[in-house]
């Protein structure tokens, strides 16, 4: 039986921003390790579970002069590899806890099994706790936002443009539904909106509607 320790890699990575009002100290952990990035079973070639080689950001400490530290803390969910040209796609999830005078849960996912729209933002939902609540901790009763987005992709012989042609932004309250704001975008081949419509509905009463166009 032989036994063979390995060394970590020396961390060519900033751990301390200085600014003139507010100091960041920053964490890694390797992606290798579990109370940073976890996996779930999932194997459909050639789009395939990774761990990347690399370090991920797991704590950074906001200390503002004269005011208490928020300290953020970081999970990733899901990362994925097209096995065949497509690289590295990201990760499915990334949660980030923000703990202050209220615990701050924020879920980011994204997409991964289009390579066109890999690395996109799918939502986005946002989860308010009282202080000290435990880290990556939440419930449907607890979220006070979610944003989510859709896209389309424009393709030109082999050149293609993806951007988000629908986002919807509801607001909660105790997990009930209140306003719903749903934006549609049009945009040409050079990147500039044509046509914008953005819709807000008040979910305890929806004959209250507001519409906008530009």
């Amino acid at each position: 039986v032989y036994t063979h320790t390995s060394s970590p890699y020396s961390l060519d990575n900033i751990s301390y921003i200085q600014e003139q009002v507010v100091d960041y100290a920053i964490s890694y952990k390797p992606a290798a390790d579990q109370s940073v990035h976890k996996q779930k079973r999932y194997f459909e070639f050639p789009f395939v579970n990774t761990t990347p080689p690399r370090y991920l950001v797991s704590q950074v400490k906001k200390r503002p002069k004269g005011y208490e530290q928020t300290t953020y803390t970081y999970l990733y969910e899901g990362a994925k590899s097209h096995y065949l040209g497509g690289g590295f796609l990201g990760f499915a999830t990334i949660t980030e806890v923000a703990n202050a005078d209220v615990t701050t849960t924020k879920v980011s996912s994204y997409y991964q099994l289009d390579l066109k729209t890999a690395g996109e933002l799918k939502s986005v939902n946002i989860y308010k706790q009282n202080e000290g609540a435990d880290a990556f901790s939440y419930s449907e009763v607890d979220k006070v936002s979610s944003t989510s987005y859709q896209y389309k992709t424009n393709t030109t012989g082999k050149i293609y443009q993806v951007y988000a042609d629908s986002i919807v932004q509801s607001q909660y309250e105790k997990g009930a539904l209140l306003k719903t704001s749903t934006t549609s975008r049009t945009i040409n081949k050079f990147g500039s909106v044509t046509r914008e419509e953005t819709k807000i509905v008040n979910e305890k009463n929806k004959a209250d509607t507001f519409t906008s166009l530009t």
